[in-house]
Parts: C-alpha cells; sequence; structure tokens
C-alpha cells in the first residue's frame, strides 16, 4: 500500500492472529462464536396438482435434525506512523492532517516560537509561560503594578507614581498627612510639608508645617508659602523671632500702613520718624520748638521769627552795635544812627561815623546836624539863622555844644537862661540856632579874636561875627 505524499512517508504494518478456518461457510473473519442449533420438522403432505400446463406434486417428509455449528473470528490490526517534516519541536506532535500540534504557548509550523509577551519565556516542558518581573497572566500580558504603577523595561519592574513605592506600587510612603496619587512622581502634602515622603518643611523664619492645609504657619507679619515674604509696608522690615513690623520714616501700626505725621509731615522710607516742615519737631511733628515769639508753619525747614530773631528756632539775635531783638517786627530795634536789619549800617552822612554806644553821628569837614547833613560855612561872612556852620579851628568835630559865656547862669544851648551876647550863632545839640549875629563883624577862625567882653568856656565850633 503506497501514499504518494509529498511531505509525509507512511509506513504501514500489519499484524494477523491465528488466520483459521471456519467450519461453517459465510462467516465473517472479523467475529467468533460457538452455538448449537436444532431444527425440528414435522410430517406434512403437500398435495400438487397437474393442469395440462403444470404438475402437482405431494412430498411427505419427517425429520428431526442436530447440527452444531463452531465459529473462529480473525483480528487484523493496522497501525499508521506520521512523521512532520521538518520535525515538530519543543514537545509538538504531528496530527493526521501532518501540522504540528503545539503544547503550551509554543507557536509557529514546527513549535518554535514562544508566545509569551513582554520578554516572558516558554517552559520546555508543558509550554506555559515564565513572566518575569510584575507581568502575570497566561502570556504574561498582565502588569501586576497596583495603584496605576507601570511594569518597564524588560525585567518588568514596577514604576510607580503618585508617591507609591515597594516593587508593586502598593506601599504610600507619605508622612504628615501626605497623600499618595494616581499621577505625578510624590506624595501630594499639606500644611507646607514637601519632598518625595512630604518629610521636608521648608517653612523659614521660625514659621512651622502642619498636618492640614496649604502652608505652612507662619509667625509675626512673615507670609506666603515658606514665610519668606515680609508683609510689611513702606520699607518696613520684620524683625525677630516673632517678626514683629520695625517701622521706618515714621510709618507706624503693625503693618507700617498708618503714616501718623502731623502739620504737614510726612512719612517716608528710611529714618525712624516724620519728616517735618515748619519748625514742627519729634517723631510725629507734633511739637513747635519757636523761641521769641516765632512761629511754626506749614513750609519750609524752620520757624517763621520776628523782631530780628533768627535760626531753626529763632534763638539767635543777631543785632549789632548795642541794637536789640524785639517780639514784633522783622528786624533789630537799633541805637543811634546804626540802622538796617542787624543794626550794621552807620546812617551818618558825608564820611560821618557813628560812636559810641549811642550810636551818635561824628561829621568832619565841616558837616554838622544829627546825620552830618548840615554843610559847612563857605564865606567868611557870617551868615542868617539858616546859614552854615564852621569849625573854628578846622577841626572835625559834628557841632557846636555847650557855648556859654561869663555872665550866662548857664551853660546849656537851649535852656531858658541860655543867652549868648549877641555876635554869636551857636548850633545847639538840638538843630537849633541861638544868639543875634551881627552881620557886620566878620565870621573869623579863632574864637577869641575881636572878643572883648565876654568870655566862652567850652565853646565847640561856635561862629564869631
Amino acid at each position: 500500500m503506497t501514499f504518494n505524499d509529498p511531505f509525509f512517508a507512511r509506513a504501514i504494518i500489519f499484524s494477523v492472529s491465528n488466520a483459521v478456518s471456519s467450519t461453517a461457510p459465510n462467516v465473517s473473519p472479523s467475529t467468533t462464536s460457538s452455538s448449537t442449533m436444532t431444527t425440528t420438522t414435522s410430517a406434512a403432505t403437500n398435495t400438487s396438482t397437474t393442469s395440462p400446463s403444470s404438475t402437482t406434486t405431494t412430498t411427505t417428509i419427517s425429520t428431526t435434525t442436530t447440527t452444531t455449528i463452531t465459529t473462529t473470528t480473525t483480528t487484523t490490526t493496522i497501525t499508521t506512523v506520521i512523521t512532520c517534516s521538518p520535525p515538530c519541536l519543543n514537545g509538538g506532535t504531528c496530527n493526521d492532517a501532518g501540522i504540528c500540534s503545539c503544547k503550551g504557548h509554543w507557536t509557529g509550523t514546527t513549535c518554535a516560537n514562544c508566545g509569551c509577551q513582554n520578554s516572558g519565556t516558554c517552559t520546555s516542558t508543558g509550554g506555559a509561560c515564565s513572566c518575569v518581573g510584575k507581568w502575570t497572566g497566561d502570556t504574561c500580558s498582565t502588569c501586576g503594578c497596583q495603584n496605576s504603577g507601570t511594569c518597564t523595561g524588560t525585567d518588568g519592574a514596577c514604576s510607580c507614581v503618585g508617591g507609591w513605592s515597594d516593587s508593586t506600587c502598593s506601599t504610600c510612603p507619605c508622612l504628615n498627612s501626605g497623600t499618595c496619587g494616581s499621577t505625578g512622581t510624590q506624595c501630594t502634602c499639606v500644611g507646607g510639608w514637601t519632598g518625595p515622603t512630604c518629610s521636608t518643611c521648608p517653612c523659614q523664619n521660625s514659621g512651622t508645617c502642619t498636618s492640614t492645609g496649604g502652608a505652612c504657619s507662619c509667625v509675626g507679619k512673615w507670609t506666603g508659602d515658606t514665610c519668606a515674604t515680609c508683609g510689611c509696608q513702606n520699607s518696613g522690615t520684620c524683625t525677630g523671632t516673632g517678626g514683629v513690623c520695625s517701622c521706618v520714616g515714621g510709618w507706624s501700626d503693625l503693618t507700617c500702613s498708618t503714616c501718623p505725621c502731623l502739620h504737614s509731615g510726612t512719612c517716608g522710607t528710611t529714618g525712624s520718624q516724620c519728616t517735618c516742615v515748619g519748625g514742627w519737631t519729634d517723631s510725629t511733628c507734633s511739637t513747635c520748638p519757636c523761641l521769641n515769639s516765632g512761629t511754626c508753619g506749614s513750609t519750609g525747614s524752620q520757624c517763621t521769627c520776628v523782631g530780628g530773631w533768627t535760626g531753626p528756632t529763632c534763638s539767635t539775635c543777631p543785632c549789632l552795635n548795642s541794637g536789640t531783638c524785639g517780639s514784633t517786627g522783622t528786624q533789630c530795634t537799633c541805637v543811634g544812627e546804626w540802622t538796617g536789619p542787624t543794626c550794621s549800617t552807620c546812617g551818618c552822612q558825608n564820611s560821618g561815623t557813628c560812636t559810641g554806644t549811642g550810636g551818635t553821628c561824628l561829621c568832619v569837614g565841616g558837616w554838622g546836624g544829627p546825620t552830618c547833613t548840615i554843610p559847612p560855612c563857605s564865606t567868611a561872612t557870617c551868615c542868617s539863622t539858616s546859614g552854615c556852620i564852621a569849625c573854628y579851628d578846622g577841626s572835625t568835630f559834628a557841632y557846636c555844644r555847650y557855648a556859654s559865656d561869663a555872665s550866662s547862669s548857664s551853660t546849656t544851648p537851649g535852656d531858658p537862661n541860655f543867652s549868648p551876647r549877641s555876635g554869636y550863632l551857636i548850633y545847639d545839640t538840638n538843630g537849633r540856632y541861638s544868639g543875634n549875629p551881627d552881620p557886620h563883624i566878620p565870621c573869623t577862625t579863632d574864637v577869641n579874636s575881636g572878643i572883648n567882653d565876654f568870655n566862652l568856656d567850652n565853646a565847640d565850633n561856635v561862629i564869631a561875627c
């Protein structure tokens, strides 16, 4: 027997056991049996009538027959061995169709391919998958990492998210009320805690981390997620462990947001108090230090002074030459002919000078009067009472005074008892002329010339006529 199959060679083996002929004919070779059969025939009469075209026969038989039949069956077994080419591997077997039937997860024409995924391997016996890392399942297609973790790399190790840890991402290591999530790379921390496991407290300036909330618990005026921002305003600074505001420029209150400056004073960004104007002082510009009737204002940098007083607090009197400061006006009160804001200007004219503590004028060149404004005589003729004055000796006395004669009871011009003799003109200290000049007597530079009947004592600048 021959099979013309290009891929298979088939061998047929026949096995025949005890081929024996049977005593009974027509017995199937596949069955062996033994039996006894008894047949009884009763006598009968058969009558046959023959017509012209037929014959009728009548037979009578009475016979008893016993027959014994022995049957021997022959069995034939046919075994067929089919071999695949190329041969099946990894425990695979050829089926009746000449195709490899693979074990476990071996696949392919010859069962040479392993169907395990994610670097899993097929075992050599049953073909079951041997998975790596945390890959599981029949074909290693299921990742055993928990809490959204993923199997990575050729070793199938778990890559955890949200802070989860251990080999299967089943342990949450978060501290201080931190929680694990399903995204990110670390714990979700509260109360200011930071770090992969919420174990680091970044709070600065004596701030503390808490178990709730989202930020540090700060002290004083420190603010921000990590207490790194000072809440003091207007250039104030947080100081000490308590974080109390240290204000500058006059600012006050807990956050340096209130300006207490009075009288147009202003708060600044430096210094320790208000910037005051108009002479006002102290930390809030509430004190007026002005002296001597000076007043504080709303502009400028110092007091408004009166009576000649000067200085930031009107405490300086700049008056010269015995001048004095007062409580009114704008300048000094001067003596004599001294004038000006500080009594530093002499009012004497025509080169006259102020002398002594009284500030009287000392005239020169024949000029006379309180301020040296009366001109000298220019001729040798005595003038009228509105005339001029000439010094007898060319000296620089201011004017004639204390002139008298021997018969006078007074030596003071202007006194009712003063009556100089006619022919003499005296200009007294009050600016008055006295005497009755004789216009026919020429003036002389010698006070005693031409005078016969009287004597002048203490005569200065007497015009003799």
